[in-house]
């Protein structure tokens, strides 16, 4: 395929990749604005509005803050006085004893981060798997992750498991992206990036590179007992 050609292909994918977010976004989106409220999200919502605004991490302590905060921003982004304490120092108050109308935007307001992280987690999959493998592939496995019954279910929602597995994916493919790019191969290479290598050669390659003066493939000197 000539250059060109490649230029061709690329732009096609990556406009599919883009039709394939707003997609997953806009079916999250549609669902987040309907679904009734969840157990889950009344004490996330809660906590994530009382750590932005009065500095808390009392509710809800056993969970992580980051997802939390996102939720707690866009509530108090859409409703200033949410989350103010009462006279017992309670946040839930000033979430919940509204107008269902008005509790379901604040809902729907919550998730919207949520769903967008979700979303974010799909294109870091189409990056990953371009950088391992072809531009074909990467869109597969980006129309694979936006339909996962368990991210349509939880991504639109303002909970914590759409965050926490977008979190370890963008982790774990980072990691394997520094291991690819510590071996000095093109990730891209046809045939030849090292996750096609069997462990051992790809571990010996990337410790050859990391060792100083190790260039020369050269291995360390003995340790004497």
């Amino acid at each position: 395929m000539t250059p060109g050609a490649q230029h061709a292909t690329s732009r096609v994918v990556l406009a599919l990749s883009l039709v394939i977010a707003v997609v997953q976004l806009v079916l999250l989106l549609n669902v987040a604005a309907n679904k009734a409220n969840t157990v889950d999200e009344s004490v996330y919502i809660a906590a994530g509005v009382d750590q932005v605004r009065n500095g808390n991490h009392r509710i809800n302590l056993e969970h992580p803050p980051l997802a939390k905060y996102l939720i707690g921003l866009a509530v108090l982004a859409y409703d200033h006085d949410a989350g103010r304490l009462d006279g017992n120092n309670v946040v839930d108050s000033t979430l919940w004893n509204k107008p269902t109308e008005e509790l379901q935007e604040t809902l729907f307001v919550a998730r919207i981060p949520i769903a967008v992280l979700t979303v974010l987690g799909g294109l870091f999959v189409f990056f990953f798997l371009g950088r391992l493998s072809s531009p074909q592939v990467a869109l597969l496995g980006q129309a694979v992750y936006a339909a996962s019954p368990n991210l349509l279910a939880h991504g639109s929602l303002a909970t914590l498991d759409a965050p926490v597995t977008v979190f370890l994916l963008i982790c774990a493919g980072s990691l394997v992206l520094a291991f690819v790019e510590a071996t000095g191969r093109p990730a891209h290479a046809s045939g030849a990036h090292p996750i096609g290598m069997a462990p051992p050669q790809a571990m010996e390659r990337a410790a050859r590179r990391a060792w100083p003066g190790g260039g020369g493939g050269t291995a360390p000197p003995a340790r004497t007992p």
